[in-house]
Order: structure tokens, then sequence, then C-alpha cells
């Protein structure tokens, strides 16, 4: 068995949460957060942070792509691609993409299609956003 710490999640305190699909049956997962404080809590990651991308490996989920976890009024779209950025690295390295090689319309339609799809799940389901 490996070291890796494997952090337990639950979405009793998430404001809101949505399924972005990468493919069929495999969902990146974005969870927001009322405050910064409940988001490091339940993420239990080292460090101060205010936005954070936990792999599967980390959530011990499988037929999972991630969980990106944001705090409402304490993020925009750097921040949001900031942690969509760590998502495609992990996503580029488990399927042995090639960007250099030719693979790069493949990252860039998956970045853009997830860019979209959270954006567009936001800003119908979000009307005034403050911070905690």
């Amino acid at each position: 068995m490996d070291n890796k710490k494997v952090i337990k999640l639950s979405e009793t305190d998430v404001l809101a949460s949505v399924e972005l699909k990468i493919e069929d049956g495999v969902f990146l997962h974005v969870w927001i957060w009322e405050t910064v404080e409940k988001m490091q809590e339940h993420t239990k990651l080292e460090g101060d942070y205010l936005a954070c991308f936990i792999s599967p490996q980390k959530w011990n989920k499988t037929a999972f792509g991630g969980l990106i976890n944001l705090v409402v009024g304490e993020f925009g779209g750097g921040i949001f691609a900031h942690e969509l950025q760590h998502f495609i690295q992990y996503w580029i390295d488990i399927n042995e993409l090639e960007p250099a090689n030719g693979d790069w319309e493949i990252v860039a339609h998956l970045a853009g299609d997830l860019t979209r799809d959270f954006y567009t799940w936001f800003w119908d389901n979000f009307t005034e956003v403050t911070a905690g």
C-alpha cells in the first residue's frame, strides 16, 4: 500500500456542487463552500489556500476525474483556471497524452468544455456572489 493521504469528504457543508462531464461515466466535481474555514476543515490539506484540486487517489474514488474546491466570493476566472490546470495536468498524466506531439487539441477542447460548462452552471445558479 502506498503512503498517499486519503481525504474523506462529505457534501454536508457544501453550499453548491456540480459534476462536469469529462467522458462517459467520468466527471470532474466542483464544490463551492460558504467559507474558507469550512473548505479547509474538510479538505485538510497543508498550508493556507483559498481553493484546491483533489485527485481521485486522494479522495479514494473511482470513475472520478477529481474535485475542485472553491469558496463563494473568493474566486474568479483566474482561481478557477488555476485549479482546472491542476486537473488538466493530472488528466494528461493518467491518460498519457502528449500535447507537444499532437494531443494539444484534445487538452484544449477539454479545458474549454469544462470552463464553459462550469460557468454556464455557475451563472445559472448564482445571481449575486458575496463572500461569507
